[in-house]
C-alpha cells in the first residue's frame, strides 16, 4: 500500500439506513474531478470499504495512486446491504452519493462512475433511473469492471428480478460513454458485451482488485 488516506468519510443516509462513502482528494482541497467507485457486495453484508480500499492501493499496483496522478479525486461507494438485497435498494445508495459529490464539487464538471461487481449494477441502475426521471446526473463516462448481465431466462430469482428492475428504468443509461472491462477469471461470466461502447479482457485478477492493465487502460479511455 501507499500511503494515500481519505480526506473524509461520508454517510449516506437512504430509505433503508445509512450507506458510507471514502473520499480521496488533495490534502486542503475541496472536490474537483471525481472518479466514482460503487464497491461489490458481499453475500450477506455490504461493501468492505476498508478491503476496497486496500484492493485499490495494493503494493503491485494502486489504482488509486494513478488516479491521483492524472488529477482525479475518488470517491468510493459502499452498498449497505448483501447481495441479496434488491438492485433498485443498492441503485439507492449510488444516487445518494452521486448526489453528495454534486453538492460537494468545486466547479461543473462530467463525473465519471463505475463500479466492481454487483456495485457495477448499482451503479448502471442509479444512472438509468436518473435518465428516466429526466435528472441530470452529469455523468460522462460509466464503467463496468466484472460486472454481471442479469438475465430473464436464468432460474436465479434474484437475477430476475434484477433484469426486471433494470428493464423498469430502461435498462441502461444513454448519456454516458460506457466501457467494459473484464478479468480473465470472469471472462466466463455473461457480461452484455454489445452494450458498451468500448470493452476490454485482461489478465486475470490476483492482489490488487484492479490490474494495471486494465486500470490503465480504462483511464486512458476515459481521458479521450
Amino acid at each position: 500500500m501507499t500511503d494515500i488516506s481519505p480526506t473524509q468519510e461520508w454517510e449516506l443516509s437512504y430509505s433503508h439506513g445509512v450507506a458510507k462513502a471514502l473520499v480521496f482528494t488533495e490534502e486542503g482541497q475541496g472536490l474537483r474531478k471525481p472518479f466514482v467507485i460503487v464497491g461489490d457486495a458481499q453475500a450477506e453484508d455490504g461493501t468492505d470499504l476498508a478491503a476496497l480500499q486496500a484492493g485499490l492501493d495494493h503494493a503491485s499496483y494502486s489504482f488509486l495512486s494513478d488516479l491521483r496522478a492524472r488529477g482525479y479525486d475518488a470517491v468510493l461507494v459502499g452498498l449497505a446491504q448483501g447481495r441479496a438485497a434488491a438492485l433498485s435498494v443498492h441503485g439507492e445508495v449510488v444516487t445518494r452519493g452521486l448526489m453528495r459529490v454534486r453538492q460537494e464539487l468545486q466547479e461543473p464538471t462530467y463525473l465519471v462512475v463505475g463500479g466492481l461487481g454487483r456495485g457495477a449494477a448499482a451503479a448502471r441502475f442509479s444512472l438509468a433511473k436518473s435518465e428516466c426521471e429526466m435528472m441530470d446526473h452529469q455523468v460522462g463516462c460509466f464503467f463496468s469492471y466484472n460486472g454481471t448481465a442479469p438475465s430473464e431466462s436464468t432460474t436465479d430469482v434474484g437475477e430476475q428480478n434484477d433484469a426486471f428492475e433494470l428493464q423498469g428504468v430502461g435498462s441502461w443509461p444513454k448519456i454516458p460513454k460506457k466501457f467494459g472491462l473484464v478479468s480473465r477469471d470472469f471472462a466466463g461470466e455473461p457480461v452484455e458485451a454489445d452494450a458498451y461502447d468500448e470493452t476490454r479482457t485482461g489478465a486475470a485478477t490476483a492482489g490488487p482488485a484492479i490490474t494495471k492493465e486494465l486500470g490503465t487502460w480504462l483511464l486512458d479511455a476515459v481521458q479521450q
